[in-house]
């Protein structure tokens, strides 16, 4: 069962108050950043909705500032509404593709669930946002970011989000439980050539039938590297990746 922070729910009634008097860009959340932009692409999201959602959207890239403040403000979210099944990843998924100069987010949100768009920004956009914007912040992203290629990287620095977002939002989703054996996963991550099939390794299904390997990999790996080091999220999202394999107990070999 999901727990929602108080926050949430604090943000959602806000919301409802006062929808009614604010127009798309307006925000009733305290220091908020006014260089977020919101893109309705493909849309059916009512006033109410949109509000809502960027409300909380606001909070969480001013709870993410906090920890990274030299993350870019210019941030453009662009917003597309499915009746794709999500369930696994609470109604809300997204995609951080660019980071800088401007931090570019793709966001989709679907109405499968039985509470409709609202209950789905309710359960997955505070930590479908908080898991985009960390990316933004580290340097990860689709068309540009300041990695080399590697499956190994990227479950790491999905490894990061993930439990980044988990520990601010204090939710967690079905798509980033881990087996008892992954350790065998991450074993196997870094036996893997550079150019890898990422979609196979990291963020779809493998021709095995396993789903999703980078991102339970990866989670798992953080949370190893932060019990072994003593090391914070934080402190671990500024760590070279070769680093914290190392703190969870792993090497990464030479390619």
């Amino acid at each position: 069962m999901m727990k929602f922070k108080v926050a949430t729910l604090l943000v959602w009634l806000i919301t409802y108050i006062f929808s009614p008097y604010l127009s798309a860009n307006e925000s009733v959340v305290p220091g908020a950043n006014t260089n977020i932009q919101f893109e309705y692409k493909n849309s059916r999201l009512n006033d109410s909705e949109k509000a809502f959602l960027e409300s909380v959207i606001t909070v969480a890239e001013r709870d993410v500032r906090t920890f990274f403040p030299a993350m870019t403000r210019n941030l453009v979210f662009s917003i597309k509404t499915v009746d794709w099944d999500l369930d696994i990843v609470d109604g809300v998924t997204g995609m951080a593709t660019n980071h800088d100069p401007i931090g570019k987010i793709s966001f989709i949100i679907s109405d499968h669930g039985e509470g409709g768009f609202y209950d789905a920004i309710l359960k997955g956009g505070r930590s479908t946002a908080l898991h985009e914007l960390h990316h933004i912040a580290v340097g990860w992203a689709i068309e540009d970011h300041d990695f080399g290629p590697g499956i190994h990287i990227a479950a790491a620095n999905e490894g990061l989000a993930t439990v980044f977002a988990e520990l601010l939002s204090g939710t967690s989703s079905d798509a980033s439980e881990a087996p008892v054996n992954v350790d065998d996963w991450v074993k196997e991550i870094l036996t893997l050539p550079p150019h890898a099939n990422y979609m196979h390794w990291v963020s779809g299904e493998h021709p095995d039938g396993r789903s999703f390997i980078g991102y339970k990999a990866g989670r798992y790996l953080i949370y190893q590297a932060m019990l072994n080091s003593n090391k914070s999220i934080i402190e671990l999202s500024g760590a070279p990746i070769s680093k914290i394999y190392e703190y969870a107990g792993y090497q990464v070999p030479e390619k």
